[in-house]
């Protein structure tokens, strides 16, 4: 069993400040300056992928489509903050918005990783279900000037080693 850092208070303050706010044992859910510093980078981060993928498949992209795109891809990374507490639910609504929204792409990458670490086997196996739907869906609606088949075969895989790595 882990003790936390309550029980040793031979802990530097500096050396606290790196530790997660479970070890801690903040009350009411704090956040660490740990768990603010990694929420922050999966923030950026999705919104950088998402940002990626969106410029890939603009041109496949209608007003709307764009602007619908968008709002869900924003709507998936302000999500992970609630990754923590609710990691099926944000997998399932980053995931699911990651089909249709390319900017949704991050989030949901990062999501999927994160319920790899957070939740149960049969939880998990149903959310690979969906990011292999994902995987096979997102390149029949954004094309991107690419064949389906080496877009299926890197989706697949970048399935496979964020799940992996969450294991």
């Amino acid at each position: 069993m882990i003790e936390s850092v309550e029980q040793q208070p031979s802990v530097p303050r500096w050396q606290r400040l790196l530790l997660p706010s479970a070890m801690l044992e903040e009350p009411r859910g704090r956040r660490s300056m740990r768990d603010w510093i990694v929420d922050v980078a999966m923030f950026v981060l999705s919104l950088g992928i998402g940002a990626l993928i969106l410029g890939q498949t603009w041109s496949d992209h209608r007003d709307v489509q764009a602007a619908i795109d968008i709002a869900l891809g924003m709507a998936a990374a302000v999500s992970l903050w609630w990754r923590r507490s609710h990691p099926t639910a944000v997998a399932a609504f980053a995931g699911a918005a990651s089909v249709v929204s390319a900017l949704a792409n991050g989030a949901g990458v990062l999501a999927f990783f994160n319920a790899a670490i957070r939740t149960s086997g049969r939880t998990l196996a149903a959310l690979v279900g969906l990011a292999l739907v994902n995987a096979t869906v997102f390149p029949i609606i954004y094309p991107g000037g690419d064949a389906y088949v080496p877009q299926l075969l890197f989706g697949l895989l970048i399935t496979s080693v964020v799940i992996g790595w969450g294991l």
